[in-house]
Order: structure tokens, then C-alpha cells, then sequence
């Protein structure tokens, strides 16, 4: 019993089949990396620490607690896209 000969060529090609059909995948179903949401909303105030105390996320517009995977019909990115 020997040691299994390492082929480069073979696994780079494997690896390139994966990521062709992960991409085809996520293409078919319609995959939204960074989907609207608290967490990247320009009006969200995110979480901090002031004077030593946790301050939890909220809204800038309704001034409510969120938390950062929710989303609203406000939803307005860093780059001036609207959700509407």
C-alpha cells in the first residue's frame, strides 16, 4: 500500500467544477448575497458601547430597537438605493 499520488491538475479542474456549479446555483435561484436589511441600512444606529454600557441597535427614523437582520419598507442603502 502506497501513498495515493497528489495530481494538482485534477484537483484545481474538481475545484473549478464545484465553483461553476455553486454560481449556477445560486444564479437559478435567484441567491441575494446582501439582502436589504437593519444591518446595512444607512439609518440604523448600530451597536455600542457608551460609558461602559451596551447600547442596543435602533432605528435613526422610528427611534425603536431592531435588531440588525430585520428590514422595513424604509430600508435605504449606503449607496442612496431605496428599497421601494
Amino acid at each position: 500500500m502506497g501513498a495515493q499520488k497528489y495530481n494538482k491538475a485534477s484537483t484545481r479542474k474538481r475545484r473549478m467544477e464545484r465553483q461553476a456549479a455553486a454560481k449556477a446555483a445560486r444564479t437559478a435561484q435567484d441567491y441575494d448575497a446582501d439582502p436589504p436589511t437593519c444591518a446595512n441600512c444607512v439609518e440604523c444606529k448600530k451597536p455600542s458601547m457608551e460609558h461602559g454600557l451596551y447600547v442596543q441597535p435602533f432605528c435613526g427614523i422610528g427611534k425603536f430597537a431592531v435588531t440588525m437582520k430585520g428590514n422595513c419598507a424604509v430600508w435605504e442603502g449606503a449607496d442612496g438605493e431605496k428599497l421601494r
